[in-house]
Parts: structure tokens; C-alpha cells; sequence
């Protein structure tokens, strides 16, 4: 994970330092969702010994699709903190 240096984030309009904290925000959410439903499966197949069933099924498909979003926010906010570096760094 790429930290912003405290000479940047001094720089940043409040406009952009809101928005950072709401990608940031929203970057843990979906990190902790995505933990939750995996550990839900891993619970359920530990428990039921069963990883074809219905439900063991369904979810694991949570599981990705919640794993896909979480990769997809954490790679928007990369790109946001890239752009923000390029455009601070040079000043």
C-alpha cells in the first residue's frame, strides 16, 4: 500500500482530503466485508465437511463477488494517491 507523505497531504485541497478519506473509508469497508463472507464459508465447509452443497456454493460466489470489489477500491484509491503524488510532487 502506497502512503502519502504528510508534505503532500498538507498540500491537498479540503475537497481532495475528503475524498481521500471516503476512498479510504470505503476501502475498509469492502476489505471487511470480503473477510466476513470468507470466513462465513470457511466456517460452513469446516463445520458441514460439505463444499458442493447449495449454500457452500452460493457462498463462495459472495465470497468472489465481494473480493472483486474490494480489489476494485483498493485499486481506485492506488490510482487516486498515484494522481495525487504526480500533481504535488512537482511543486
Amino acid at each position: 500500500m502506497s502512503a502519502l507523505s504528510k508534505i503532500i497531504i498538507d498540500q491537498l485541497s479540503s475537497e481532495e482530503k475528503k475524498k481521500l478519506k471516503k476512498m479510504e473509508k470505503e476501502d475498509a469497508i469492502t476489505l471487511e466485508k470480503m473477510l466476513k463472507v470468507q470466513s462465513a464459508y470457511t466456517q460452513y465447509v469446516r463445520k458441514t465437511k460439505d463444499s458442493i452443497s447449495l449454500k457452500a456454493q452460493k457462498l463462495a460466489d459472495k465470497g468472489f463477488k465481494y473480493e472483486s470489489n474490494a480489489f476494485k477500491s483498493h485499486d481506485k484509491l492506488e490510482k487516486y494517491k498515484e494522481l495525487l503524488k504526480k500533481k504535488y510532487s512537482k511543486k
